[in-house]
């Protein structure tokens, strides 16, 4: 069985990366959201699907795993561009605390973490 989220524009496409609309992008942030109580597992698992579908541009993946592996405790992803919002890297401590850091790019995620 397929599940098919609901995309925005003609074609959803713009420039190879899909865009989704406000409610599908919004079932992503909540799915996340949930898979985070069942700690960073939860949050990796979910990952490796949405890469396929939410159509990550090629080395997002890399990037997260990089970023994990050069800050040990945080678990970090990347959320697509749609209608409401401009694509954003996201990141969380893995144990102890709720709060979400976000920026509009992977290097500036570094930083963010750094000095958090």
């Amino acid at each position: 069985m397929h599940s098919h989220m609901q995309t925005s524009g003609p074609d959803a496409m713009s420039g190879g990366v899909t865009r989704l609309g406000p409610a599908a992008s919004d079932a992503v942030l909540g799915a996340f959201a949930r898979l985070n109580r069942h700690g960073p597992s939860g949050l990796r698992q979910a990952r490796l699907l949405l890469v396929d579908v939410l159509g990550w541009p090629p080395g997002a993946l890399e990037k997260c795993v990089a970023i994990e592996r050069d800050f040990p405790g945080w678990v970090a992803w990347y959320y697509p561009a749609d209608d409401a919002r401009p694509e954003f890297w996201a990141a969380t401590r893995e144990a102890g605390e709720t709060r979400l850091l976000s920026c509009a790019d992977a290097d500036g995620l570094r930083a963010a973490i750094g000095s958090a």
